[in-house]
């Protein structure tokens, strides 16, 4: 197995709901365990399910997904979906196991992710200095002004 296991994930819409593994991916991935590899496990956050995902013909050439009920219900249970037409949830994921025919993927927590970069915005926007105020925004009305205009 490769040393890099990260792997990045979209929601995927068809007949069953399922997670899209992109192009770069699957070939960095999933092509070295090509030859004998049959089957997913997906390891969902805060899931007491591990859905178990054949892995299709057509995963190597067109349809890179792992498709399950389980998935479904998941993404229902956070919210996830339905999602807005044309902008599917993300996800980031890594392959933790593999004995050759069936490989583990944990999909790692998205609003962990999420609020970890929310909180990092704000620590950055309160490290920034306040922007200047104009001269309209500081002088009131009827009061002496030194503001050069």
């Amino acid at each position: 197995m490769g040393t890099d296991r990260r792997l990045r994930l979209t929601g995927w819409p068809g007949g069953t709901t399922g997670l899209r593994v992109d192009a770069e991916s699957r070939q960095r991935v999933f092509l070295p365990l090509k030859p004998t590899l049959q089957r997913v496990h997906l390891e969902l956050p805060g899931h007491p399910a591990r859905p178990l995902c054949d892995v299709s013909p057509t995963f190597w050439i067109t349809c890179p997904e792992f498709r399950s009920a389980e998935i479904g219900r998941w993404m229902t249970r956070r919210g996830d979906k339905p999602w807005p037409s044309g902008n599917p949830p993300k996800y980031k994921a890594e392959l933790v196991a593999s004995d050759g025919r069936t490989a583990t993927i944990r999909v790692l927590d998205r609003r962990r992710l999420e609020t970890a970069l929310a909180r990092r915005s704000r620590e950055v926007a309160d490290e920034m200095p306040a922007p200047a105020q104009s001269v309209k925004q500081h002088c009131l009305p009827g009061e002496a002004c030194n503001h050069v205009r």
